[in-house]
């Protein structure tokens, strides 16, 4: 199922997201990361260094996710002030 225009113009406005990977093991991780949008609708995710625990992960399992979300405006104009929104 596509994306809305509005769902596609919301991951652009946050720069915060969390990675989910699994280790070697099976453990789950979740961890910060800053991430970019590009032009062609990929995602490009940053960090520490290549040899990071993230990054091993995905080398071994490269199902993963990445969630991005916020607290909406605590603003009357708001659809719900102050209520969590995210993707």
């Amino acid at each position: 199922m596509p994306f809305t225009a509005a769902e596609r113009a919301y991951p652009t406005s946050q720069s915060l997201g969390r990675l989910a990977t699994v280790t070697a093991d099976g453990q789950p991780q979740l961890v910060p990361v800053g991430f970019r949008v590009n032009e062609d609708g990929t995602i490009d995710i940053g960090g520490p260094s290549p040899s990071a625990q993230r990054y091993r992960n995905v080398r071994g399992n490269p199902k993963v996710s990445l969630v991005v979300d916020d607290i909406t405006p605590d603003d009357p104009a708001e659809v719900k002030p102050g209520w969590g929104r995210g993707m």
